[in-house]
């Protein structure tokens, strides 16, 4: 005899206790909420077979997996044929997407929609008309999909997903056809964000020092926080290589030995050549002695002391070596 899902949800929530049950109660219809409430009450004080436990905690384990993940085998109802091995749908990043016509096959012409386009076909609709779409899904797009739904609905959407769905064949047919016409007309994948500082960084890397000076000053004064930014992406520890010697000493003038030896591990040879040549000897003796001290600092700590050397060149650049 199948046990009914109701049944399965009462028992898992009398298991993962009071306070995380309500949680997922809130995500439902009162009615059905206070029905379920009601049945997790009543096992109360009974002890559910370790069997009959570790199966529903199974079934509700491939569930989340597929929902929060993005892995794992779709559940699927009793009669339904396996799934083959092969996940269906396109490429979640729509490089190679190719607009179509539909078919006469509405489940069929969702297969070749990106998660994307299926996402922002589904925010607007209800939770149970997503988890339907979601239904006639591969795991893997599903998956996809939820990931770009809003956070509330994307809960939603799985509480009704967990729920029994109808099976009116017509009405899963329209929803999906709907739901393929809206997509057609959304993009393959979601606009890539431009960094504008680093953007901006790369720009005045490029730019003549006379140029690259008046556009930070303007930059600082309008907007501080980005000039902040900027400063960081336009000038790499790697830079000292390229530097006029005068102002490299002039860099150098400027940093404890302690620092200049952590900055130095793992460093280039090249780079190293030229920081040495710039240097006294006797410097250059002490730098060789603090190295070998400093040989097993971590990476955090030499990034820290490489963005200091990096802030002293920034001003030195700017003041004009």
């Amino acid at each position: 005899m199948v046990e009914r899902a109701e049944d399965k949800l009462a028992v898992l929530l009398h298991l993962i206790g009071e306070s995380a049950a309500e949680k997922v109660l809130a995500q439902m219809r009162p009615d059905r909420a206070a029905a379920l409430r009601t049945r997790s009450a009543a096992l109360d004080g009974q002890a559910v077979p370790v069997r009959r436990r570790e199966e529903i905690l199974a079934d509700f384990d491939r569930l989340f997996q597929f929902a929060a993940r993005g892995r794992g085998p779709r559940l699927r109802i009793a009669g339904e044929e396996p799934e083959e091995n092969s996940e269906g749908g396109q490429d979640s990043s729509g490089t190679n997407w190719e607009p179509f016509e539909p078919g006469d096959d509405p489940e069929e012409d969702l297969q070749q929609l990106t998660p994307h386009q299926i996402a922002l076909a589904l925010e607007t609709e209800h939770p149970r008309t997503a988890a339907i779409v979601l239904k006639h899904l591969s795991s893997e797009q599903a998956a996809a999909v939820l990931r770009s739904l809003p956070e509330e609905q994307r809960q939603s959407a799985v509480v009704e997903f967990s729920e029994t769905m109808t099976d009116n064949q017509n009405l899963i047919r329209q929803v999906l056809r709907a739901t393929v016409r809206t997509a057609l007309r959304k993009p393959p994948a979601a606009e890539k964000e431009v960094d504008s500082v680093q953007r901006i960084a790369d720009m005045l890397r490029v730019s003549e020092k006379t140029d690259r000076k008046p556009l930070l000053e303007a930059l600082q004064s309008r907007n501080p926080e980005a000039a902040a930014l900027v400063q960081e992406k336009l000038y790499d520890f790697k830079d000292i290589e390229s530097l006029d010697n005068r102002v490299l000493q002039r860099v150098l003038s400027e940093v404890d030995v302690s620092t200049l030896a952590l900055a130095s591990v793992g460093a280039s040879e090249s780079l190293m050549d030229k920081i040495m040549d710039n240097l006294s000897k006797r410097a250059r003796e002490t730098l060789k002695d603090e190295m070998e001290f400093q040989s097993t600092a971590n990476g955090d700590a030499v990034a820290g002391a490489r963005k200091s050397i990096v802030q002293i060149l920034a001003r030195v650049d700017q003041e004009g070596g």
